[in-house]
């Protein structure tokens, strides 16, 4: 079912409410609102899911038009709808901060071009939870080989060379270093040698979808995965992952 939310129900780029046509048959320009970046926006009709927020993944159809209501470029005559995550300036600026195409030609669209796009909101998909700390774990709960078990699964276990998605935050201390949290979706990789931190794939051997291990790692353990930024070869990080996906097949 198609709604119409918010910001992102009308957008008029740059558009001078004190006049001019409209491209909405009975909009008036008395009605737009005006945010601080000078982006005018209108309700065309107001839905009741959530609001989109930074990090909200949208999936919409668009039209875009020019004052004399031309349309310029049309996401349902394409018959293909768009996704962007809202805060990434993967669309156009206009749709950021109002600014539009500026004083360059682009397309079907004259230089300094005031633009007016109608925005349907067809779906969302809102931002994962970042951890803000990992899981409580006592010391006692560590093995020799610096890993603890969290969580126990109940999942298929995962094959090496096969394909695992795992979800995983690193921690220096209480600060966060990095996380797979900002993805949609957690990290594919094979089990095998290099795919990712040498200290991570030993504890992942053999576990269970479903299951939550922490592990300490230095320099050596961290050979084969990705650079932590910042972070000296001589410092230990702690990683936590959740193994979301085991012994799935490569193709």
């Amino acid at each position: 079912m198609a709604v119409w939310i918010g910001l992102l129900a009308t957008l008029a780029l740059g558009a001078d409410p004190s006049g001019g046509l409209l491209p909405w048959e009975g909009a008036s320009p008395d009605t737009f609102a005006s945010l601080e970046t000078g982006v005018l926006w209108q309700d065309l009709q107001v839905g009741e899911g959530p609001a989109a927020q930074v990090g909200t993944r949208v999936d919409v159809h668009y039209v875009g038009m020019l004052e004399d209501g031309t349309v310029f470029d049309s996401s349902r005559e394409r018959g293909q709808a768009f996704s962007f995550r809202i805060g990434e300036h993967r669309v156009i600026r206009g749709w950021e901060d109002g600014l539009g195409y500026g004083d360059r030609t682009a397309g079907r669209i004259p230089p300094g071009s005031t633009l007016y796009f109608e925005v349907e909101v067809l779906g969302m998909t809102a931002p994962r939870a970042v951890p803000t700390e990992p899981m409580a774990v006592s010391p006692s709960q560590f093995n020799r080989q610096g890993w603890a078990q969290v969580v126990s699964g109940d999942g298929a276990r995962t094959v090496k060379n096969e394909l695992v998605c795992v979800d995983y935050s690193v921690w220096v201390g209480e600060a966060l270093v990095t996380h797979t949290y900002a993805k949609e979706a957690c990290a594919w990789f094979r089990m095998e040698d290099g795919q990712t931190w040498a200290g991570l794939m030993d504890v992942l051997k053999g576990q269970r979808e479903g299951s939550v291990v922490q592990v300490w790692l230095n320099a050596e353990a961290r050979e084969g995965g990705p650079t932590l930024e910042g972070v000296s070869a001589s410092t230990d990080v702690l990683v936590e992952a959740h193994l979301v996906t085991a012994n799935q097949k490569v193709r």
